[in-house]
This record gives C-alpha cells, structure tokens and sequence, in this order.
C-alpha cells in the first residue's frame, strides 16, 4: 500500500517564546520535538527568552506550538507567552539549534531560571566507578545544576558564567554538541578533566595533602566543624549526632539556642528522625531543594543540641553533587548552618570565608568556581499534617531554586521599570517591569556595613539580568533603617514611601492579582506606624495606592525599647500592669516571671513615667509576652524565639484537643483590639498549675478570634469581603489553620502569602507596587538628594 503524500502548503513562522526557558534544557527539547514531528528551522536562545524558526506544513507546525506549550513543564520552566509571525518560505533541509542571539531585553521578561537540586541520573552517576564523573563534585546536565547562582548576564550562555574559565574537553565537547545527550548544551557541563575543582585547607589556608572526600568525613567525624564552599555561599557542617560538635559550633557562632538547619544522606534518613507526609516529601525532593519544617519523633536519637526546646527539625536533602558525596554510612545527618558572622552576609568567596569563618572552622572545602550570586537556602513550612491537607506550604524564606523566577502581578500600563527596597530586616529587595514582579534572592540584615555591600552587590547584578535601571522607588520610611539612606542617594524619578504593614497588604494582593479594594489582617513584630508608634497588629482596608487602619491592638509600652523585644517578660510585665495595675504585676512577676519585686518596680516606673517606653500595637510582641506568661521563654536569644516556643507547646497535645479549646476573654472597641483581659487569665492559669501547653493552645485560639471579630466588624463598616494575611506572625502554622478555619465559616475569602514569605522577606514586591501605580495616578513623589521632584 503506498502511503499517502500530503499536499498541504508549507509555512514558514518565527515563533517568538518568553518565559523561564532557558539553562532548563529547552533548545535540546525542541530540537528533539522538531525532529519527531518533521520540522525545519532552528532555535536560539535571546534575552528575551527563545526564537523558534518552524518550516513544514501548517498542521505540523500548530502540532509543534501545542506540544511545546504542554511539555515546558516536564522541564520545570514556564512560557508566560507564546507569539508568531509568518515568513517566507526558506527552504530550510533540517533543524539546528543556533547562538544565542541579543535583542533588547523585553519588559516583561527574565528567562534565567533558579539552581536546580541534583537530577536522580547525575546522582547515580557520580556512584557509579566506571563513569567518567565518578565522585565529581560538579557534576550536572540541562536538568540540574548551578544557573542564577553562577551567571553574569543574559542571555544564559557558558561565556556569561563563571564557567567560562573552564574550557570544555573533547568528551564534554561532545555531549555538549550532541543531540541526544541529556548534556546537550548544558552550559555548567564539565568533568575532573575540564572543570572546577575542590581541595581542603586549614584555617590557615595551607592545603590538607589528603583526597578532599576523606579529608572532610575524617573531620566530621572526628567532632570537628568544616567549612563548606557550596552553590550559593558556604555552609558550617558537623555531625548532626555528635553533642560535642554541636556545643563547640554554638560556643564559636555564640548561638545559643537557635535551631541549626540539618541535611539528611536521603528520604530514609529523614523518616527516621521526622515525621514527613506526602506534601513534605514532595517539598524536600522538589527542584527548589528548600529547607522544610518537619515535625520530630517522638524517641529519636537527635542531640537536644540540634534544636533546644523545640519539637521540629528544619531538614533538607542534598541538592548538589558535593553535598551528596559527603555523607556516608557513618555519616547520615549533617548539620549545615549558614556561614557567616551574626548580622552579616553570607560568605560566598574563598578568601573572605578564611577570613571571616576562620574562628569557626577546623577545615575549609573550597573550590575554584565563583559563586556570582550568593543564595542563601529557601525555607518551608507545613501546616500541621495530622489538621488536614487543605493549607498550602509556608515559605519562611525565598531564595535558593526559587530565585529569579517571576510573579504575574497587575501593574499598570506602560508603568517604568520599580523597584522595592525591601526591609532592614531579612531583606530582599524587587525588581518589576511590566506586569511581572521578581523578588531577589534573601540578603539578611542591613544593620551593618557588609550587608550594605551585599546588598549593592547583588543590585548591580540585577540590573545586569534585567536590562535596566529602575526608575521607581518603594521604600520604607522607617527613620531608622539604614537601607533608607543609601537608596534615597540613588537617581529615581519618583521616590514613594511605603509604610510597612500597608506594605504587606499590597504583597499579597500583588501576588493572587487582586485589584479591588481588600480587607487585611496584618500581624508582625515591627512596623514603623505613621503616628510615630511601633505597628504590628493591624485591621487595615486598602488597595495600591491607599489604605485604612481600622482597628488594632491597644498600645503596649515596650520598658526599655529594644531590651523588650530581647527580653519578653518586659512585655509580659507591662501587659499584666495594663491589666491589673502595678501591684498584682509585681505579685505575678514574682510568682511567674520569677523577677525580682525591685526590678519588677522599677521597670513598672518606667512604664507609668513614659520614660523609654515606646508604645507599641505589635503581634510579635503579645505573642512575646503570652510566652513569658506561660514559661516557655524569659529571654529571646533569637529573633522570635519566644513565640516559636509557644507555638511548639501545641504539637504536644492531640489536635482534637486544640480545636476544642474555647479563647481567653478578650475585648473590641474604639477601633482597638484589647487582650488585657487574656494576659490576666493567662496569668491566672499559671498560678493555679494549670497544663501550659493547653494554655498556649487557647492563646493561639483568642489571637484567632480576634482577628476573625475586628474582620467581621471592619466588613461591615466597608463591605469588603476579599482579606488578605500578611506579616511575620502569619509564619505561625497553628495560627494560620485555626484562623483560616474561623473564617471559612464566614462571608469572606481569604488569600495567603504562597509564592512569598509573609514576613519582612516578601514585603518588596508591595513597595514596587504601590510605586507604580501611584506613579501611574500622578501622585507626588518624595524628593530626595538625587530626585527629579
């Protein structure tokens, strides 16, 4: 039977693709595709994303664009747009993937995709010793691998990395040029021939004469802390099972309590030490790799060290070559903490980290790749597993494999390139042109000189990747933020301040594309508040341009200022003064706080003379001081210590147990959200032996209550339906899931942060988006030094 000759007309069109495309193996995949369907043409990448020329007859090519829409995410990118246009027939007899080529960058495009963890083929390679990458560290392919963290500007190719000073050898070569290798122009391939390299060193820098592997599992082992250069910055390691190491790594970092971040060998590891459900398991193996939240077992061998006083492990897997190859049988449970100083950036060249981290590690794993862009881990939580499925994960922190990935957001029109300065705390600044906003990667604190410089650092990096200079500015006009100063000294065509919380609203409108009016719930630590006051638990009504603050909670004065944010039974002291006045707050404080009834006087002096004691309405700090009350914490060694403290009691009771619980008393008038009358009977609990964890439990429910009347009163003075969560106290999962169930029984519906951390870290894209459109509505902008109004 012959077979049958199609007479359709061939075409000829460009097809023009923006979206996250590029280092995620795309051009390979459309080679392939174009070669199973029977196209001509070629493909190359720009920096705009990618250009397909496609020749063969009209059904094919719509063939070729329907598959290539639907297969981008068995390659983990994304299209945001797809556009053609009709060309002369060309002729062309086969199909190649052509240099990348260099448009202007288009507005609403940055096609560099995140780090990818290790791919399960590269990890079974690097096993295997008859493979060329035996045990290589570096090892990746168009699936996994190093991209944002490695890459000077666009369009992604191996000249505009740091691997470029590695030339390619014949064998890579060839993966690299053939079709129908899983290299296929993977820009970080190499192998022990041709690529980066690692050693061990002393502090002193002087080179260990031992394999590297076994230079640093010998020094694991043997209770010693190793320095390790990884894929956006370097890590401090340790064996997670030995108390001595840990006690050594928190007496050099003087970090007494708080929780080190661990990596387990693989998911058997991890089952043995937490509990993970389907979603967590799907979360550690994702391509992000991040750092998850997990609940430990009950009986698990894990030093008390790891985790002091608290019930949950922040774990994660290996997600490069180097990390995997540290473990052993010996060895399945490292601790690996951020290096760096307290306050400062993370470290991410050689020279700086023998500087810096020379104090605190015994052996040094360095390598001769430069780390381009420092990425410190992304961190994930989990509402509570045994509660239902029906909560997302909360991210904690957005950094590595999440960065540089765009957010569709509803800017305006024609709108200039903006940007949002971020917080002083947990920064990460945004970027915005066009209707896509793209936060940056997570830089810390801002307090000090080196984060400053970080901070510059990474932003001239930016403007590389994005092809532009912004022109808009969202700030925070906390007076005191040392990031404020720097960014007004830049050149902007309009400066906007943003207040923080309003902030926070507008994040997360940005993020589920909401455009009308919303109601917020925005509970944090600290908020500069416009009436010159420290905000942080807020009932506000707003949009883009604009917002109202409805209600909030009733002030309390913080004795001491800051030394109440480092020492909650302050604010529990001042707390149980609002309520019963000084003498029953010196009775409790004896009793509960185990202050000293002069000291507790004295503080209260400072509280009914106004003398530093600046009021505040933040949610950071009820919760502080409801953990003092309940005696989980005195003293926060970390930032918010004491509420995570609290907020851990409730993973010791049965769940049923914490729905069932009624909330403490609590009062709403006048615009504010009194707890008076809660701090008394938590403090009344107390004192009668009360269990504190169900306390906690009925805490966690008034603050829910709460939150679910002053929305339900402030509806109906608006109308408005639509509420949004945001801040810092939103990181709380218990609070999340019985907030969310109050209000599931309500007119309202609810949007949380997902794709953006709720606190201080996801405040950006907010400040972008308030610039823009009041840009856009001709609303006057700040003069600064170097401002054009």
């Amino acid at each position: 039977m012959k077979e049958k000759i199609s007479t359709e007309k061939k075409e000829c069109r460009r097809i023009y693709i923006k979206g996250t495309v590029q280092g995620i193996g795309f051009r390979p995949y459309v080679y392939r595709l174009a070669c199973r369907i029977g196209i001509n043409g070629y493909v190359c990448n720009n920096e705009e994303g990618a250009v397909i020329v496609a020749e063969a007859p009209s059904s094919r090519v719509d063939d070729f664009r329907e598959t290539l829409r639907k297969g981008i995410s068995s390659l983990q990118g994304q299209i945001t747009s797809l556009q053609e246009e009709k060309l002369e027939l060309h002729g062309f007899r086969d199909f190649n993937i052509h240099s990348s080529s260099s448009n202007n960058p288009d507005p609403d495009n940055i096609p560099l995709p995140p780090d990818k963890a290790l791919c399960s083929s590269c990890r079974e390679e690097i096993r295997q010793p008859a493979e060329r990458r035996y045990c290589y560290p570096f090892t990746s392919c168009t699936i996994c691998g190093p991209r944002f963290t490695i890459t000077r500007r666009l369009p992604y190719d191996r000249v505009n990395t740091s691997m470029f000073e590695f030339e390619m050898c014949p064998a890579c070569g060839e993966e690299y040029r053939s079709p129908a290798n899983r290299r296929f122009h993977a820009q970080p391939n190499a192998c022990p021939n041709c690529g980066p390299h690692i050693y061990a060193v002393s502090p002193r820098g002087e080179t260990v004469n031992k394999n590297w592997r076994e230079a640093t599992r010998q020094s694991l082992q043997q209770g010693e802390i190793v320095a390790v250069k990884g894929l956006g910055g370097f890590h401090l390691a340790c064996d997670a099972h030995n108390p001595g190491a840990l006690r050594k790594l928190r007496q050099r970092k003087n970090r007494p309590s708080k929780p080190f971040a661990v990596m387990a060998r693989n998911l058997n590891a991890v089952y043995r030490y937490v509990k993970c459900d389907s979603r967590e398991e799907a979360l550690l193996n994702a391509p992000a790799a991040p750092i998850v939240t997990l609940l430990r077992r009950s009986g698990s061998s894990l030093p008390p060290e790891l985790a002091p006083g608290l019930q949950t492990l922040g774990i994660m897997l290996p997600y490069t070559p180097l990390h995997e190859l540290l473990f052993s049988e010996k060895l399945d449970l490292l601790v690996m903490t951020s290096g760096n100083r307290g306050g400062l950036p993370l470290v991410k060249d050689n020279r700086t980290a023998l500087h810096q981290l020379g104090d605190f590690a015994d052996l040094f794993l360095l390598h001769d790749r430069e780390i381009v862009n420092r990425c410190d881990d992304s961190v994930a939580a989990i509402t509570p597993a045994e509660c239902g499925k029906e909560f997302p994960a909360i991210l904690l922190r957005r950094s590595r494999g999440m960065v540089p990935e765009g957010i569709s957001v509803p800017a305006p029109p024609d709108a200039p390139p903006a940007l949002g300065g971020g917080s002083d705390k947990k920064n990460t600044f945004c970027f915005m042109k066009g209707n896509r906003a793209y936060p940056g990667q997570h830089l810390g604190d801002m307090e000090f000189r080196e984060g400053l410089e970080a901070y510059h650092e990474a932003y001239r990096n930016w403007c590389g990747f994005m092809g532009i200079e912004p022109r808009l500015l969202g700030f925070d006009p906390h007076p005191r933020y040392h990031l404020t100063g720097w960014l007004l000294q830049q050149q902007w065509e309009n400066a906007y301040p943003v207040q923080h919380h309003h902030a926070h609203l507008a994040a997360v409108m940005g993020e589920h594309r909401l455009q009308d009016k919303v109601l917020g719930a925005i509970l944090d630590g600290t908020g500069w508040g416009e009436d010159g006051a420290s905000w942080g638990f807020e009932i506000l009504a707003g949009d883009y341009l604009e917002y109202r603050r409805l209600f909030h909670m009733k002030y309390l004065p913080l004795p001491g200022g800051e030394r109440a944010v480092r020492e909650p039974w302050r604010c529990a002291l001042a707390l149980l003064h609002q309520s019963r006045g000084q003498e029953y707050a010196i009775y409790a404080a004896k009793r509960i706080l185990e202050i000293n009834p002069s000291r507790a006087k004295t503080i209260l002096g400072m509280v009914e003379n106004r003398f530093n004691s600046p009021p505040a309405s933040s949610g950071g700090r009820l919760f502080d001081a409801a953990s003092a009350l309940l005696g989980f914490c005195q003293t926060n060694t970390y930032e918010g210590e004491a509420a995570i403290r609290l907020s851990e009691a409730l993973h010791s009771l049965p769940p049923e147990t914490v729905f069932l619980q009624d909330p403490y008393p609590f009062a709403l008038e006048n615009g504010k959200i009194d707890f008076t009358s809660t701090a008394l009977a938590l403090a009344e609990e107390r004192l009668k032996g009360k269990d504190p964890a169900t306390a906690a439990a009925r805490f966690h429910i008034t603050v829910a209550a709460a939150v679910y009347e002053a929305l339900l009163a402030a509806n109906r003075e608006t109308g408005l339906q639509q509420v949004v969560l945001g801040g810092g106290v939103w990181q709380n999962p218990w609070l999340v899931l019985l907030t969310c169930r109050l209000l599931s029984s309500s007119p309202f519906t609810v949007y949380l942060p997902q794709r953006l951390p709720p606190g201080d870290g996801g405040i950006s894209p907010g400040q972008a988006l308030v610039a823009s459109w009041r840009w856009w509505n001709n609303v006057p902008g700040r003069a600064g030094p170097n401002n054009k109004n």
